[in-house]
């Protein structure tokens, strides 16, 4: 049966004014903490990127790849760069002179740091050669041009058992740590790499790279700024990786 139905005929609910207020009260209580939260968050993440001690976060380093170290014959890279604040750089042990710039920044870079950087920092050198190169002859000629007794030294990788693996560390190389160019001349036979510095957090996320090599070469004061600034990238990771735990 069909029964006309006006809005008309509806009664009023009963409506307690002192429930209605403390309704609204908590409305809008919850309405305001939720507007200081959102804009104390949005304060201190603008702060933490206005910090130009910050380095940017640019990509988790990732990939399974299979290195030698002087004294392990297999560990994955990834572990390797996990706990500590890596300064990984690409190095060729028939090619010395190729690093040398780079490689004298990160020693007087290691003499700077405080005793807490030092202990939560290490270097990690990277064969672009592994076919070649072996953790061992890495350590002969670093010990013999460089001194870097206040940090860890990781040298990696080699020897490879086939080219296929050698190509997979450099291809790691450039994928993980933007190390490119990286390249064989075949005129020459000498291998073509930047020797930049990559930096890599406590929780291996790849902070960004430093070429000290051309900050030189355009001016010496240049080269001191950027090794300033590779300092306090460092000493912020620190107090990071603090914060952290």
């Amino acid at each position: 049966m069909n029964q006309k139905f006006s809005i008309q005929d509806l009664e009023p609910a009963d409506v307690d004014p002192k429930k209605l207020r403390l309704f609204a009260i908590k409305l809008f209580t919850l309405a305001m903490a939720c507007a200081v939260v959102i804009i104390y968050s949005y304060k201190k993440n603008t702060q933490r990127q206005d910090d130009v001690n910050r380095p940017p976060r640019v990509h988790p380093i990732k990939n399974k790849l299979q290195v030698s170290t002087l004294n392990d014959d297999e560990v994955a890279m990834t572990a390797i760069v996990t706990g500590k604040i890596s300064l990984v750089v690409p190095v060729c042990v028939d090619q010395p002179q190729d690093a040398k710039v780079t490689l004298s920044s990160v020693e007087a870079i290691c003499l700077e740091l405080n005793t807490e950087a030092r202990a939560l920092t290490q270097i990690v050198l990277m064969s672009v050669n592994p076919e070649i190169d072996s953790p061992a002859t890495m350590q002969k000629w670093i010990n013999q041009d460089y001194d870097f007794s206040g940090v860890s030294v990781v040298l990696v990788d080699g020897p490879s058992a086939t080219q296929e693996e050698a190509e997979d560390t450099r291809h790691f190389a450039k994928k993980q740590f933007r190390f490119e160019p990286l390249y064989n001349d075949k005129n020459t036979k000498k291998w073509i790499f930047p020797t930049m510095v990559a930096l890599v957090d406590t929780k291996k996320t790849f902070r960004g790279r430093y070429d000290f090599e051309e900050a030189y070469q355009a001016a010496p004061e240049y080269g001191k700024i950027l090794e300033s600034k590779l300092i306090s990238h460092i000493n912020y990771l620190v107090t990071d990786s603090k914060k952290a735990n």
